[in-house]
C-alpha cells in the first residue's frame, strides 16, 4: 500500500507541490498502469509504493538543489521509470527499465536530448554506478532515500522478504543485519541537501542496527 513520503520525512514542511507537465502526466499514468498489469506478488518492496517514494523524493531533493523545471522534470521521469523493469526482470531490470522509458518517450514524441537524460538518471540507480552530474547525483540519492526514514527496518523486512523469495533462500538474523549495516557505513549521500537532512536519519539507523545485532548476541 502506498504511503505519502510525508509519513517518512523528520520535516513535514519540507514537502512541496510535486512538479508537473504534460509529459509528466502522461508517464505517471503509464507507469500505473504497467504495475497494476504487471505485479507480481513477490516484489515486496520493488512496487509502486517505493516508486512514488522515490518521484517524491526526486521532487524534493531538487527543489533542496534548486534545480531548474527541466532538470526535475527528467529527474521524475526517470524516477517513474527506474524500475519498471523489475516487473519484467530481477538481475539487469535497468536496462529493461531504459527500454521502456525509450519506447515510450519516443513514441511521445519528447526530445532525444532529454530522453537521454532520463536514460543516464536511470543508469546511475544501479548500486555500483558512479553519477556524473547533479541530476544524476539526484536520483542515487532518491533511491536511497529511504536508508533515512524512521519505518527503515520495516522497508528492510521488505526487501529481505522479497530476496528470499526471488532467490528462494532464507537469511539469518545475524546475516541480515551485518549486511545491512556494512552497506549503511559504505553508503554516502552525494548532493549537500542529502548530506544535510537525510545523513542524520540514516546514523540513526546505523546505531539501531548495531543495537539490533548486539540483542541477537545477547539473546544467542
Amino acid at each position: 500500500m502506498y504511503q505519502p513520503l510525508s509519513d517518512f520525512l523528520r520535516d513535514d514542511k519540507k514537502v512541496k507541490k510535486v512538479l508537473k507537465s504534460d509529459i509528466l502526466t502522461k508517464v505517471e499514468a503509464y507507469v500505473r498502469a504497467l504495475f497494476k498489469e504487471q505485479q507480481s506478488n513477490k516484489l515486496i518492496f520493488h512496487n509502486l509504493g517505493h516508486t512514488e517514494m522515490v518521484v517524491k523524493a526526486c521532487d524534493e531533493i531538487s527543489q533542496g538543489m534548486q534545480l531548474g523545471k527541466n532538470d526535475r522534470e527528467a529527474l521524475m521521469i526517470a524516477a517513474w521509470f527506474h524500475d519498471t523493469g523489475y516487473l519484467y526482470t530481477y538481475s539487469g531490470h535497468e536496462e529493461k527499465s531504459k527500454n521502456i522509458a525509450r519506447v515510450f518517450l519516443s513514441e511521445n514524441n519528447y526530445p532525444q536530448s532529454k530522453i537521454n537524460r532520463v536514460l543516464n538518471c536511470i543508469s546511475v540507480t544501479q548500486l555500483d554506478a558512479e553519477p556524473h552530474n547533479l541530476i544524476e547525483k539526484v536520483i542515487c540519492d532518491a533511491d536511497l532515500y529511504h536508508l533515512s526514514c524512521r519505518n527503515y527496518f520495516q522497508l528492510s523486512k521488505k526487501l529481505r522478504k522479497e530476496w528470499e523469495l526471488i532467490f528462494e533462500t532464507k537469511v539469518s538474523d545475524d546475516q541480515w543485519h551485518r549486511q545491512n549495516l556494512n552497506f549503511l557505513h559504505q553508503h554516502n549521500y552525494c548532493t549537500a541537501y542529502a548530506r544535510t537532512h537525510l545523513e542524520k536519519g540514516k546514523q540513526v539507523n546505523i546505531k539501531k542496527n548495531i543495537k539490533a545485532l548486539e540483542g541477537l548476541r545477547h539473546g544467542a
